[in-house]
């Protein structure tokens, strides 16, 4: 009998990078951080016109009309910062944020 095949899961880029963004930052390597900088920046990327376009559907200045535009707002404010240790919180937090809001 022949044992099946085991899965392979490719490891999500955006969940490694929102883990690691709320660690011991110091501990990772400069390409790491690059790296999960560039992951989260395409996340908001993503996400910040889904919470637009949502926006547009609700009725203007509602309480979900303002969470939507202020969590875009916020992180694309969030892209304006270059590549650091200590703004990969604030990218993490965005991403979260938006994903919330999106969610609701």
């Amino acid at each position: 009998m022949t044992a099946a095949p085991a899965a392979t899961t490719q490891p999500d880029p955006v969940a490694a990078a929102l883990k690691e963004s709320y660690g011991s930052v110091r501990f990772l390597s400069r390409e790491c951080i690059a790296e999960h900088d560039a992951v989260l920046r395409a996340e908001i990327r993503r996400l910040s016109p889904i919470a637009r376009s949502m926006a547009e559907d609700k009725p203007h200045r509602s309480r979900d009309w303002y969470a939507l535009v202020n969590a875009a707002d916020l992180a694309d404010d969030a892209l304006q910062f270059g590549v650091c240790e200590s703004h990969l919180a604030v990218l993490a937090d965005a991403v979260l944020e938006l994903r919330e809001v999106i969610a609701a």
